[in-house]
């Protein structure tokens, strides 16, 4: 019996073949479309390794960093404003905390650091990289000088030092890493060049010749180290210039020759042994004075009694102009060529008086002992007082001098004659006619308070002036301006 086939069966059988085709194919390409998360094909994403940048930063931090410690400093002082509180009793004793930092040049517990880090400390603490509590510190000596300063901890281990530099070696342009705990911030680090050598910005301090740098150096960098490439310590920070007290790109730190050899002696002696002859010299001198008295070299403006000078014959008015042949051209070169020798060493002087040339010899002597607290360094020329400020107690009666309301002129402070251009307090924006009331919170009632606050201002110290000032209508209104002394 044949089998008949009719044209709708095989009409429905072609079809569904079709379909069965179509949706073969659809699924292949979807599946090549959107792969499954479990599909054999994918790739597997790769953490790709960490690319090494600033290789040579990281070890030389990772190389310093253990070596680099933050010192506290607490001051005790009693409050200013009354000598009791009312019930007979004293006020309690003040404790003032300064942070800095230092570096550890000595396993068994060296540190140096800077002077006003420590100065009119009571107690210092260090805060030893890895450890959870602070050491004490003992103060070995300090060179106000140089403002430099060495302080001993006693580690039950040997701690780890950092290798310190020859600073000639560096030239501008040269990259450095700022090592410190800038604003308490312990284990920062800085980078920048050497953006200049040889920088004197003070001169009644003529050893200070720093090395200017951009890398940034904030309040608490000071006495950190300033690292070359060769990972070797170049410099100590010590300084910035700024008005607001934070970085604006120029900060400075004392050569790594300085503070060696100012350790050396400070360990040795406790204090730094320096040269004099016994003889007082202006500093500086205008080259308009140099051409009118046609000096070449300085000029001897004072002789200390039985002083090696004064026994050499040397008189008021002599002008050094060589010293061992060196040629002597300011304040400085007579400075660094005598205060480096060795103290009984013998110095030729070729002087000038009148018009001849003499030669000399002179025996230098211990400076300290010379001079006792009277140092050449130290003392300030008339010219130029701290601050940069000359102020009097104007009669507080002559209320018209300044145009100025009598009800509004009763104040006591010192008033400001005259603001030194490019001082400090110039720099702090003091003007003429400012009534100091208070520097650093202690009330200014007299000239002798004025002296007395800044008898005991230190070299880096922040300083802050609560003022009167004329407003409009001749009407006194409070000002407040500060920044750190001498930066």
């Amino acid at each position: 019996m044949k089998r008949q086939i009719h044209t709708g069966q095989v009409l429905g059988a072609a079809l569904l073949s079709l379909l069965l085709v179509i949706a073969g194919a659809w699924y292949g390409l979807g599946h090549r479309l959107w792969p499954s998360a479990s599909g054999s094909r994918a790739s597997m994403l790769v953490m790709p390794a960490p690319v090494e940048l600033s290789n040579t930063f990281t070890q030389i931090a990772r190389q310093i960093a253990p070596a680099v410690v933050q010192v506290q400093a607490i001051t005790r002082s009693r409050s200013p404003l009354a000598a009791g509180n009312g019930h007979g009793m004293p006020w309690p004793l003040a404790r003032e905390r300064s942070l800095g930092s230092g570096l550890i040049v000595d396993r068994r517990g060296f540190i140096l650091t800077n002077a006003h880090v420590i100065r009119h400390a009571s107690r210092v603490e260090v805060q030893v990289p890895g450890r959870d509590l602070p050491y004490a510190g003992r103060i070995v000596g300090q060179d106000k000088e140089t403002d430099l300063a060495v302080i001993r901890i006693f580690p039950r281990r040997r701690l780890l030092a950092a290798p310190l530099g020859n600073s000639r070696s560096l030239e501008v342009g040269d990259w450095v890493l700022a090592l410190g705990s800038p604003f308490g911030l312990q284990d920062s680090v800085t980078a920048g060049i050497v953006s200049a050598l040889n920088r004197h910005l003070d001169i009644n301090h003529p050893l200070q010749k720093f090395i200017q740098t951009d890398a940034a150096i904030n309040p608490g960098n000071s006495g950190g180290p300033l690292v070359d490439m060769a990972g070797q310590v170049v410099g100590i920070n010590t300084a910035i210039d700024t008005d607001t007290g934070a970085n604006r790109g120029v900060g400075f730190a004392l050569p790594s020759n300085l503070a060696i050899a100012v350790y050396n002696q400070l360990i040795a002696h406790g204090r730094v042994l320096r040269g004099s002859i016994g003889i007082y010299f202006q500093s500086h001198m205008g080259s308009l004075v140099r051409q009118m008295y046609g000096w070449h070299g300085v000029p001897i403006s004072a002789v200390v009694d039985g002083g090696p000078a004064e026994r050499a014959g040397l008189r008021v008015g002599d002008v050094i102009v060589a010293i061992n042949g060196q040629f002597i051209h300011n304040g400085n070169d007579l400075s660094n060529a005598i205060m480096h020798q060795p103290v009984g060493s013998w110095l030729k002087l070729r002087i000038k008086r009148r018009r001849r040339f003499l030669d000399l010899n002179v025996q230098v002597a211990d400076r300290d002992r010379l001079f006792g607290t009277h140092r050449v360094a130290e003392r300030i020329p008339p010219h130029l007082p701290k601050l940069g400020l000359l102020v009097s107690l104007r009669p507080l009666g002559r209320a018209h001098d300044l145009s100025l309301p009598v009800a509004n002129f009763r104040v006591s402070g010192v008033w400001v004659s005259n603001v030194a251009p490019g001082s400090f307090a110039d720099r702090v924006a003091i003007r003429p006619g400012d009534w100091i009331t208070a520097i650093n919170r202690v009330r200014v009632t007299s000239l002798a308070d004025y002296r007395h606050i800044l008898s005991k201002l230190a070299w880096g110290q922040p300083v802050v002036f609560a003022l009167l000032r004329p407003g409009p209508g001749s009407k006194l209104e409070p000002w407040y301006t500060g920044g750190y002394y001498g930066r």
